[in-house]
């Protein structure tokens, strides 16, 4: 186990988000979030909405507008982003592009969720890593809690909006 935590709630948003995106052939994702006090447990759901944001079929990406957007407001709320999801079309991996421009900071969680037409909604059954020491490393998927969902959110280029 990793240590982290995600609400189920959180967990099925996120699910039931990919699988919408899915079933039109493209990939997306978010971020998990939670409160500094109890970092290791993801309550807030951050979902990738329009502006800056580019989805298709194996391209999902983020602008760094969309970033500091979401890191903002994050901060503001006293929050701690501790993981990126996003979706596959097939198999949970890291692709060249996750590699080359994923969050590559110490002590971060990546994961993937695969066949994003009718994805697991068991994290076991995503790929997770961390990254340490200059690599990612396979980890063990969070905990599933059963919590007051905190919030769920949808981030761009613009703005933070209540989904």
């Amino acid at each position: 186990m990793s240590g982290l935590q995600i609400d189920q709630e959180v967990r099925d948003r996120l699910v039931e988000h990919v699988t919408g995106w899915g079933r039109v052939n493209c990939e997306t994702g978010g971020f998990l979030l939670a409160g500094e006090d109890e970092r290791d447990h993801m309550t807030v759901l951050a979902l990738a909405g329009v502006a800056g944001i580019v989805r298709r079929r194996d391209v999902f990406s983020v602008s760094s507008a969309a970033i500091d957007t979401l890191f903002s407001w994050a901060a503001d709320e006293e929050l701690v982003v501790r993981a990126q999801v996003h979706s596959h079309r097939g198999s949970a991996f890291l692709s060249k592009t996750d590699l080359k421009y994923g969050f590559s900071v110490d002590g971060f969680t990546t994961s993937v969720i695969p066949r994003y037409v009718d994805p697991s909604a068991e994290p076991a059954h995503w790929g997770w890593w961390t990254y340490g020491s200059g690599a990612w490393s396979r980890t063990a998927a969070p905990a599933l809690t059963r919590a007051e969902l905190g919030q769920v959110i949808t981030f761009d280029a613009n703005e933070v909006t209540d989904a």
